[in-house]
């Protein structure tokens, strides 16, 4: 196992003789965090693989005593009942509870208060269902006289743009220190935790599910948004239905998928931009049709033009 160990101040945290211990650290450096009496570990979970091995180490594997490891999921309200299910059984298998995060407004509320979709440019999707509530967490610990570290599942071979990450970090998003244990993990590492400890992976990887948070992602691949309409279409209809209310509630039109990276042909619906120039933007059955052939988008993933998908480096997502 390529597990990071944690720094060698963590030998105390199991010792009761210890606990007015404090250590301090070049904090800038974030070579190590400063590790104090009152601190506590904040792991995010997101129903996804990583951030349940994330927990499973630090709760089996680290040296970390559970009293200090506090778990936190951020509710989108767009997630799949598979998700939900998964979660509670990961907080029974462990014994560890796991706080539920709720924003202001879920996934669609937030869609229609901003009268449009997130996209990959306007991702307030992540800003208001997942750093938001983060934000609040965070702060309300340190409200209890906590000291919060964010510990997060990102690994390095996901993206290049993690691979440049470093194993501690300071989070101005959280106004925290940011800790990826799992940095330099494989996917067959992630894989191994969860089967020594006997927890099960989420059940929509074995359907072919790239992405298990927000279902679907405004990122999803091609074949998961065929998956979603061949096995879960009420997911599809719901999808369509929020589309229609856009243009009946505000007389202009949001499509969920971004329509520039599906061939033209596939596009169905008229459009008008701002400078009058006449276009046609792509529904969610548009995206349904295209996804059950052999196109490729640009790039070969519905939402990017790039040759890797898109992620995120904060790991709030995935």
């Amino acid at each position: 196992m390529r597990g990071v160990a944690l720094h060698p101040a963590k030998r105390f945290m199991n010792t009761a003789k210890h606990t007015n211990l404090e250590i301090s650290l070049d904090i800038e450096a974030m070579k190590a965090p400063v590790i104090k009496k009152n601190t506590v570990f904040v792991v995010g979970i997101s129903g996804g693989k990583d951030s349940a091995a994330t927990l499973l180490w630090m709760i089996y594997e680290s040296g970390v005593a559970r009293a200090r490891i506090k778990a936190t999921f951020a509710d989108t309200g767009n997630e799949h009942t598979w998700t939900y299910g998964h979660i509670k059984k990961l907080a029974g298998l462990t014994g560890v509870e796991i706080e539920t995060l709720r924003p202001e407004r879920d996934f669609f509320a937030l869609a229609l208060y901003k009268r449009r979709f997130p996209s990959v440019k306007a991702r307030f999707c992540t800003q208001c269902l997942k750093i938001y509530p983060s934000q609040q967490c965070i702060q309300r610990l340190r409200y209890w006289g906590l000291d919060p570290i964010s510990v997060s599942g990102v690994r390095a071979d996901e993206s290049p743009e993690r691979a440049g990450l470093p194993e501690w970090s300071w989070s101005k998003t959280l106004n925290c220190p940011q800790w990826r244990p799992l940095l330099r993990w494989t996917l067959d590492d992630v894989k191994a935790i969860h089967a020594r400890h006997n927890i099960p992976l989420n059940p929509l990887y074995a359907i072919g599910a790239h992405r298990v948070g927000c279902w679907p992602c405004i990122m999803s691949r091609k074949t998961e948004i065929r998956t979603i309409a061949l096995k879960f279409p009420e997911r599809i209809t719901e999808i369509r239905n929020a589309e229609n209310k856009f243009e009946q509630d505000y007389g202009r039109y949001s499509s969920f998928f971004a329509a520039s990276t599906i061939p033209e042909r596939f596009r169905s619906k008229p459009y008008t931009l701002p400078d009058g120039t006449a276009i046609k933007v792509a529904t969610i059955d548009d995206i349904v049709r295209w996804s059950m052939t052999g196109k490729r988008a640009q790039g070969g993933y519905l939402n990017n033009s790039a040759k890797e998908p898109i992620t995120c480096s904060s790991g709030f997502c995935e």
